[in-house]
């Protein structure tokens, strides 16, 4: 299983408790005006540097701030696929500068500019957020929203009804409630015990692609805050590389 470790902080510590001969680092760190939001020479560069490194694995992508990177991992499969997006906010806001691909806006790129993406599972996104989606990208989404996490009878008729074919997963870990992720925004009411039996499933009934997570903490000038907020991301991190690496070998 491939682990890939991109990185736009030089203080990053995410995987520090994996042997750094487990991961390769994608350092991007001396890119310019990436946080947040990306241009299209910041694209380039991050295309090109990413293309040395296969689709199939798990990309560990930072902060929230960069959750447009996704959009860069999906766009290299040229076969028809469905996103399955665990993530407390839609991603498909309007963005405030407009044309520029940003961490709020990605998915909407991804849906208006994608020809081989035939459909969007958002899993553990907030009631809110589903309602400010515009019509047109709606109707090619289907939920199951944070407000049925923990209801496995709805969790089974929603797999057995749209999980199947080829598949690219998206982990944003505000998902997660604050206990396994502490990230820039808000969260959903996600545990991990959830998320692994959600990713089983997904996993288990179809052809996971490629595999994303984003979430990590951002600074914080409280040492010992940051230190605390550093270990949760490790065990979460390490958990998710636990799960995902074992149903993949499945």
């Amino acid at each position: 299983m491939n682990v890939i470790h991109m990185i736009f902080d030089r203080e990053s510590k995410n995987l520090d408790l994996m042997e750094e001969n487990f991961y390769k680092r994608i350092n991007c760190s001396d890119i310019m005006g990436i946080n947040g939001y990306c241009d299209d020479q910041a694209i380039k560069i991050i295309r090109k540097r990413i293309s040395e490194f296969p689709l199939k694995g798990i990309h560990f992508i930072g902060s929230n701030n960069y959750h447009y990177i996704s959009k860069l991992w999906i766009d290299r499969i040229k076969i028809p696929f469905s996103l399955v997006l665990f993530d407390y906010h839609s991603d498909m806001q309007g963005g405030l500068i407009e044309g520029l691909l940003s961490c709020g806006n990605w998915l909407k790129f991804l849906l208006d500019n994608n020809n081989y993406l035939q459909k969007v599972f958002l899993i553990g996104t907030s009631y809110d957020s589903m309602c400010h989606i515009e019509e047109k990208y709606s109707k090619r989404c289907s939920f199951f929203p944070a407000y049925d996490i923990g209801n496995k009878k709805k969790w089974k008729i929603f797999v057995d009804e749209n999980i199947r074919g080829s598949l690219y997963v998206s982990i944003d870990k505000d998902v997660l409630n604050s206990e396994y992720a502490i990230t820039g925004w808000n969260h959903g009411k996600m545990n991990l015990l959830e998320l692994k039996e959600c990713l089983l499933d997904v996993y288990s009934k179809a052809n996971v692609l490629g595999t994303d997570v984003c979430g990590d903490i951002q600074k914080n000038e409280n040492v010992s805050e940051l230190m605390r907020m550093q270990k949760i991301d490790q065990v979460t991190n390490m958990f998710l590389i636990k799960t995902i690496s074992d149903l993949s070998a499945n």
